[in-house]
């Protein structure tokens, strides 16, 4: 894609009136009015009762919330799976990126999305795959997707850009960088109703809750959004051990320790190690532990390859070397 420039990819009435029913006598009428005291005697009688049944109800009403569960978020599609996995990194997160993508819409006017992340996040591969899943559910996306910055948004025309993108997507990165003008401009344009459009904006969160915070009217057109956060070393060591399960490995106690070292080597002010990277390291420690060597067939030799469960074992060597 280039920068401003679209790309091609394709349930009778019940309230009868009962008429034929007998009137009573006055001796029959008489004899039921005893019956009739009684009656309300008893509902007096049963009054307090009903108010402490009253009573119970409320505060087993407000007892319930607390112990009832979480409403269950539904599950992931294969397709999503494969889009998003890499940016699941908890249960949370799971949650809001699950709504955001449940609120996209090609409507321009709402369901256009936020994306916020530190530097080094892979927020730019997050849009794409959220546009992806669009131009697979969708078959009013034309196909057209478009990224650019928010400082050379500035430079162009902002409806004949979004004209020239009908019923296609636009990627704004740093969009915080939008002037005034830009700003007012975009959300006028998202107003229209003569054409279906995605827009994704994309910057750090600080910059883009304080740029929504000035321009609130636009603000309202994005209300899906999904924040990536940066994982612990600790958490990012267990995905890693989880990643290496899910393939039939495991690693002992210093291939653990080197994996931490690893990943602490790659935390930088520059760059927030993701689950992506984390990946791309234990792919290369299976690599390195399936290479033909002396080593290699010492451990097969000494039944020191696997471990008690038939898994191959990861070693400091294959993480370090």
């Amino acid at each position: 894609m280039e920068e401003g420039q679209p790309e091609e990819s394709h349930e009778e009435d019940s309230n009868v009136e009962e008429t034929d029913r007998a009137r009573p006598t006055e001796e029959e009428s008489r004899k039921e009015k005893p019956a009739g005291k009684r009656r309300r005697e008893k509902t007096i009688q049963k009054e307090p009762i009903r108010k402490e049944s009253a009573q119970e109800e409320e505060n087993a009403s407000q007892e319930a919330p607390s112990g009832r569960e979480k409403p269950r978020v539904r599950a992931l599609t294969r397709e999503e799976k494969e889009l998003y996995g890499s940016f699941i990194q908890s249960r949370s997160s799971k949650e809001k990126l699950i709504a955001a993508i449940d609120s996209i819409s090609m409507a321009s006017y709402t369901g256009n999305v936020v994306i916020t992340g530190d530097e080094g996040m892979d927020t730019m591969t997050l849009a794409k795959n959220m546009i992806r899943e669009v131009q697979m559910t969708d078959s009013n996306f034309s196909g057209k997707i478009a990224k650019i910055s928010g400082s050379s948004f500035n430079q162009r025309n902002v409806t004949q850009t979004l004209d020239g993108l009908a019923n296609g997507a636009l990627i704004i990165q740093k969009a915080s960088q939008m002037d005034r003008e830009t700003a007012d401009a975009l959300y006028k344009a998202l107003q229209q109703e003569k054409y279906g459009l995605i827009v994704i904006m994309e910057d750090t969160r600080k910059a883009m809750n304080k740029f929504l915070g000035v321009y609130a009217k636009l603000a309202e057109c994005f209300n899906a959004r999904m924040d990536m956060e940066a994982l612990s070393n600790d958490s990012l060591v267990a995905f890693g051990k989880k990643y290496a399960r899910e393939m039939e490995y495991s690693i002992d106690e210093l291939g653990i320790l080197a994996l931490h070292t690893r990943i602490a080597e790659m935390q930088t002010s520059d760059h927030v190690v993701t689950i992506k990277d984390v990946k791309g390291i234990m792919d290369e420690a299976i690599r390195h532990a399936n290479r033909k060597s002396m080593g290699h067939f010492v451990d097969i030799l000494l039944a020191k390859r696997y471990d008690e469960e038939d898994m191959i074992i990861l070693r400091e060597n294959d993480f370090i070397y």
